[in-house]
């Protein structure tokens, strides 16, 4: 049983970025719907891309529950955070440059993540 519920909380985590996609899809006034349709699933794949790298180390190593569930829980959090910064604080015209920080920034995130579990593990011994 407890089983069953890990695996629903991590799809639940790793289908989070479509529906901030959607979101994002929603906030875009001069976007049509056949826009929305043809790109959606290419750039949930790209949003997701993290989320699936952790979840795919995680099957082939030992990486603790927890640990995955909230690795999953901060990327969440710094794709919400991106994308509020995205269309919000970017202009229209660069909005789709700015992506390209996406991947170091939940690189940055990834490494922080890694040397504060280090650091606390190293306190506890």
């Amino acid at each position: 049983m407890a089983a069953d519920n890990f695996l629903a909380k991590v799809a639940l985590l790793v289908l989070a970025p479509g529906a901030v996609h959607a979101v994002g899809i929603g906030l875009q006034n001069n976007v049509n719907q056949g826009y929305g349709d043809e790109g959606f699933v290419g750039n949930y794949l790209f949003m997701a891309a993290p989320h699936l790298l952790m979840v795919c180390l995680a099957a082939i190593s030992m990486l603790r529950k927890g640990a995955l569930l909230q690795t999953l829980i901060g990327l969440n959090l710094v794709l919400i955070s991106f994308t509020f910064y995205v269309h919000w604080l970017v202009s229209s015209r660069e909005a789709g440059l700015a992506w390209v920080l996406y991947y170091p920034l939940c690189a940055l995130f990834l490494v922080a993540y890694g040397i504060f579990k280090y650091s606390v593990g190293r306190r506890r011994t």
